[in-house]
Formats: C-alpha cells, structure tokens, sequence
C-alpha cells in the first residue's frame, strides 16, 4: 500500500514538472515565432528629438531620400533623374 502511495504521488509530482515545463516551451517557442516573423522588418527611416535638437535619419533606401547617385551606364546615355 505504502509503494502504491508513493508512486501515485512520484507521478503527480512528474504530471506537475512536465506541465510546467511545457508551458514554458510553449511561450518560448512563440517568441522564436515572433521573432523570426519580426526579423524580416527593416528601419529606415528614423524622426525625434533629442535634448532640444531634431533628427532626422534615413538610409539609403528610404523612399524619401533626395539621392542623386546616377549609374555609371545610364550617365553616359543620359537616362539619370534629377
């Protein structure tokens, strides 16, 4: 009776560990998903103000850039926006 006691309670106290355990990987296994989705996100534009003074950052590839590098070959056939 005694053994038959203790295993109850050694599987309860087994059923409790694991539960925990797969919550913990459920939570972790959705930040990776966010993460992985997030990661395909690109800044390139960054506004504010900082003590008083205005920023203003952007990379290259922002829509908004007044870029005016022209390519080799479509400056000798005429072909750049200005």
């Amino acid at each position: 009776m005694i053994e038959s006691l203790q295993t109850h309670l050694l599987v309860l106290v087994a059923d409790i560990f694991l539960e925990k355990r797969l919550k913990k990987m459920k939570v972790t296994i959705a930040l990776l998903c966010v993460l992985f989705l997030l990661s395909g996100c690109k800044l390139t534009r960054v506004e504010g103000e900082v003590q008083d003074v205005e920023v203003k950052v952007g990379s290259k590839e922002s829509s908004e850039s007044n870029n005016k590098h022209c390519p080799p070959g479509l400056a000798k056939q005429g072909r750049c926006k200005n």
